[in-house]
């Protein structure tokens, strides 16, 4: 097996690093030909990754948090003819990739996998905006309150501040200063337009280190799980916010659950889009099924 480590330094504090040293001398009692390669910018593991890819890598493993796998899933993705699997050694602030897969942050439970190595397809959201730019979502999408929360966040994290604490911080100011948009979109045959609070277009069930958004995902059934969040009152989203964490978020007043395998989204004043927690640009969108996209090493 060909392995290739892409190392974020700055996830978990520098955890990667620490990790990475350990993997190294772990590695060598494994019949497997691995090499290390830490990101320097942004998009650097998207160009890592896609030349993993084409080189005819076995896996890809990241080390570091969504962010950075978001990057090197994309960066798969671009190669129409990959066969190039994905793994991930968790150790950022949401890990919701990880955690869909139960995959672990400890050096024993990597080697592991790759000692015994099993393999699962999933799907992949393809978002395309109105001038032809494409990105991949490989676990969830939000659309208003969520890219808000999620901009805001990037935006504490190239100041280099990191951990839960600035999503707590930034979903604090969205709650101060945001405002639920206009929209309109269509799917299924249907046209609507809602006042929202936020969208979610799930792969995976969770995003935000575990908030249950769409609890009706599943990662390989060729749908995608949408959640539609009408505006809340103080009283709506104190009922609301337990939901989040028992997978009954559906079950709110304000909450429309259902699927579909397109969706165009529209609207008439800015409203921001972030994908697997990172910044996608802004409305109009239309996101797309790729059933079975992705190679996974679980």
């Amino acid at each position: 097996m060909k392995c290739l480590f892409i190392i974020n330094p700055y996830s978990g504090k520098g955890k990667s690093i620490t990790l990475c040293e350990s993997l190294k001398a772990r590695i060598k009692e494994i019949p497997i030909s691995c090499s290390y390669t830490y990101t320097e910018y942004a998009q650097h593991a998207t160009a890592l990754a896609l030349q993993a890819s084409k080189q005819g890598v076995d896996v890809v493993v990241v080390l570091g948090g969504d962010g950075t796998l978001h990057e090197a899933a994309n960066g798969l993705l671009q190669n129409p003819d990959n066969r190039t699997a994905l793994s991930v050694c968790p150790v950022g602030t949401g890990n919701d990739f990880a955690a869909a897969y139960q995959l672990h942050g400890q050096v024993d439970s990597l080697i592991n996998r790759l000692c015994h190595p099993k393999y699962s397809w999933q799907d992949v959201i393809e978002l395309q905006d109105a001038f032809g730019w494409r990105t991949y979502c490989v676990s969830m999408c939000g659309i208003g309150f969520d890219a808000f929360i999620a901009r805001e966040a990037n935006i504490k994290k190239k100041s280099g501040r990191r951990g839960k604490l600035i999503y707590l911080t930034a979903a604090l100011r969205a709650i101060r200063r945001y405002r639920p948009v206009n929209i309109q979109f269509h799917y299924n045959g249907i046209n609507r337009t809602e006042t929202i609070l936020s969208m979610a277009l799930g792969i995976h069930k969770t995003n935000g280190g575990g908030l249950m958004q769409c609890p009706h995902a599943v990662p390989d059934d060729g749908f995608i799980a949408v959640t539609l969040i009408r505006p809340l009152t103080l009283p709506d989203v104190l009922q609301a916010l337990p939901k989040l964490f028992t997978g009954k978020l559906h079950t709110h007043k304000k909450v429309e659950v259902f699927q579909t395998k397109m969706i165009t989204l529209e609207r008439a004043v800015t409203v921001h889009v972030e994908t697997d927690g990172e910044d996608a640009g802004i409305l109009p969108v239309k996101a797309i099924i790729l059933p079975g996209a992705l190679r996974v090493m679980i």
